[in-house]
């Protein structure tokens, strides 16, 4: 199976219920074990993966310059109408991001989306971030840990593996942060989260 494809397809077909399932979880609770590696406002940031752009909103309202990647056309007309203009909305999806071309971001988030991407298109985009990631910025990377859903486009992730790649890419690891899943009916299958804090290395 092609994952991403194959995402992309199940995302498509369901995004008015997924985008309600994504506006119920308060941004708060996502940014709270992350609020200390974010940058000073205003940074540029790019959320990649954006969904309906409830962290990307979160993010504008506090000052930041945010571009929201989501391919799925039904995810960006939701965020759009619940958000506005609020955040710059591109489709593009990862390991290319080929729109944004030569641009640069103080900090890239990857929330949920990792695990939908098979073992060369994590190491293309893992490059690929590393491009897109000014000197000195940041990435913030979720990964899924637990049983892997039947019939669902999901690849299984080792932290240290993805660690190790984030390396090879020129990053280096500024934390590690364990959590629980926020769906109910994740916590209840035993599904957490590993958030890499990756910090571009200076090489001027």
């Amino acid at each position: 199976m092609d994952t991403g494809n194959e995402a992309l397809r199940i995302y498509a077909e369901n995004a008015e219920q997924l985008a309600e399932r994504y506006e119920s979880v308060d941004a708060d609770v996502v940014f709270a074990p992350l609020a200390r590696l974010l940058p000073d406002a205003p940074a540029r940031i790019a959320d990649i993966g954006a969904g309906t752009g409830r962290d990307a909103a979160w993010l504008a309202a506090r000052g930041h310059s945010v571009t929201a990647v989501e391919p799925t056309q039904g995810l960006r007309k939701a965020g759009i109408s619940r958000h506005g203009d609020r955040v710059e909305w591109v489709s593009d999806t990862l390991p290319g991001l080929t729109t944004l071309d030569n641009r640069t971001f103080d900090l890239i988030f990857v929330n949920a989306v990792w695990h939908h991407l098979d073992e060369t298109s994590r190491e293309a985009a893992m490059k690929r971030l590393a491009e897109l990631t000014c000197a000195g910025g940041r990435v913030l990377i979720s990964l899924r840990h637990g049983p892997l859903p039947k019939g669902q486009p999901v690849e299984p992730l080792s932290t240290e593996q993805e660690l190790e790649r984030a390396q090879r890419a020129g990053f280096e690891l500024i934390q590690r942060i364990e959590t629980d899943s926020r769906q109910e009916n994740n916590r209840q299958a035993d599904v957490t989260w590993t958030w890499l804090a990756l910090e571009q290395r200076d090489i001027s």
